[in-house]
């Protein structure tokens, strides 16, 4: 059971207190308080520590860092001691209660819109999870610090929080194998403005169009992630919604396990970008595209491009268009997010 990390300092610090002896000019030897202090990450100001907070871990090029076992069961504890109703969902109050120990809110309203949510748009366990999955694949610096605030290397008796984290093996020896012991896999989704590149990342959190239509622009978020299961196995799929500026795609724009190049069937003029994203980018890659037809529950026209999008991929030895929309009654399915899993894991 997660043990407050703040309480058990003030316990062993007071004990700590408790054992100090006077000099003759009675003086408070502060020797062991400091050793204390010291020893859950404060500096004599009483503030954490830049190396505890921060410690060391090398992350080897073309290699992706994520949470391991203790790291999940830790942070499965937080979650059950702040969600006091037991309705597997952290309300905006239990949030507030969970990152009070933190100098500022680490989760903005765009983490609802990053992952599940409820009915109610409370984050849910498995959202709860996700975000910080997410967190320690793209900024695990960042991952290390919000463990650091909660106390993990003081919990579990490790030298760091930096015991947390997993750093995968180089992504090149994966794909000379075959096969991979990674759980996290990331989708960059590219495609013009408005062909559904937004709808497509919501769809995956079980939000059709109606539900979409309620966040506010200022909570909008370019990431999605979610959990996928393939032959059996839960493994986490990231998607990021690129910006469409087809001239300065960046090399972080374009590091992915596999690629959604998404146009909008009923826009006579939506493919052409994903034509030219792919012959300028992919065309000689070994990552996995896939092009998807967004929006397919609109009157299909004919794009304008030399070649039609099933011709395309025809050519380029692609799989033919996947037919996608989010305009439906229930939550929109997840075959085609399971697809992407398995491509990113066995390109």
């Amino acid at each position: 059971m997660f043990i407050c990390f703040h309480s058990e300092l003030r316990t062993s610090v007071s004990a700590a207190s408790c054992s100090c002896t006077h000099s003759s000019s009675s003086e408070v030897d502060t020797r062991p308080r400091g050793r204390v202090l010291r020893r859950f990450g404060y500096d004599d100001d009483l503030e954490l520590t830049q190396e505890y907070l921060f410690p060391m871990i090398k992350i080897p090029p073309d290699c992706t860092t994520e949470l391991n076992h203790n790291a999940y069961l830790f942070l499965q504890s937080v979650f059950d001691k702040h969600d006091k109703d037991r309705d597997c969902a952290l309300s905006p109050e239990e949030v507030k209660d969970l990152f009070k120990v933190f100098p500022y809110m680490p989760w903005g309203p765009d983490v609802n819109n990053t992952v599940c949510t409820n009915e109610k748009g409370w984050i849910t366990y498995q959202g709860y999870l996700s975000q910080w999955t997410l967190t320690t694949y793209l900024d695990v610096q960042r991952s290390l610090e919000y463990l650091g605030y909660l106390g993990y290397s003081i919990v579990y008796e490790q030298e760091s929080q930096a015991a947390a984290i997993t750093v995968t093996r180089n992504k090149r020896i994966d794909l000379q194998k075959k096969q991979t012991q990674r759980s996290v896999f990331r989708c960059n989704v590219l495609g013009a403005p408005g062909s559904g590149k937004s709808g497509f990342l919501q769809a995956f959190l079980g939000r059709n169009l109606q539900r979409q239509k309620r966040i506010k622009e200022n909570h909008k978020s370019y990431y999605a992630i979610s959990t996928t299961y393939v032959y059996g196995q839960e493994k986490y799929l990231l998607l990021h919604e690129v910006m469409p500026d087809l001239d300065f795609l960046s090399e972080a724009d374009l590091a992915c396990d596999v690629v959604c190049l998404v146009y909008d069937v009923s826009d006579p003029r939506s493919f052409e970008y994903c034509a030219k994203v792919y012959k300028q980018y992919f065309i000689d890659s070994k990552t996995p595209c896939v092009v998807i037809a967004a929006k397919s529950d609109l009157h299909e026209v004919r794009q304008h491009y030399s070649l039609s999008p099933h011709d395309f991929c025809r050519k380029h030895k692609l799989h033919p268009p996947q037919s996608f929309t989010c305009n439906t009654t229930t939550a929109p399915n997840k075959d085609l997010y399971t697809r992407l899993t398995t491509m990113a894991m066995y390109p």
